[in-house]
């Protein structure tokens, strides 16, 4: 059963704009082929391989485990990581990326560093994240991940 999950529907947003605009890109830049075939193959590969690795983060807690997923339009970018909450000894957040980081900035937050997340493991592994979820959310995943862990 899912007890928490970091979905942003303003990120899905933002990324959902980011992609087209990525799209438009590569678009004008193959309408102007005939000028410049080199620069304009290498202006619409980079806007694809944007368009690929753009996505969004999610953190889903479940009651007795979590599951980290990185998301893209392809499985291949995709990152999925998925724990036992009884594994974790302690987990803390760090950071400040939230709304106002993204409007400021699609692609990079204002102070350059996405939000931290540090899982110690009972068995002395440590797992550190950097993700683009908002800090809200992640503190709300975390304190989640903390109730079902006593």
């Amino acid at each position: 059963m899912i007890v928490y999950r970091t979905t942003s529907f303003l990120q899905i947003i933002l990324i959902l704009f980011l992609r087209i605009s990525y799209v438009v890109v590569a678009l004008l830049a193959l309408y102007h082929y005939n000028e410049n075939p080199f620069v304009t193959v290498i202006v619409a590969a980079i806007c694809v391989l944007f368009f690929s690795v753009t996505g969004t983060d999610e953190i889903v807690v479940h009651t007795d485990i979590v599951k980290y997923k990185s998301n893209s339009i392809f499985k291949i970018f995709r990152r999925e990581k998925q724990f036992n909450i009884p594994d974790i000894k302690s987990i803390k957040v760090a950071g400040n990326y939230d709304t106002g980081s993204e409007l400021h900035s699609l692609k990079y937050p204002k102070d350059g560093a996405f939000n931290k997340l540090e899982i110690i493991f009972k068995d002395g592994r440590t797992m550190n994240l950097t993700t683009n979820i908002y800090i809200e959310k992640l503190k709300k995943a975390v304190s989640e991940i903390k109730k079902l862990s006593q």
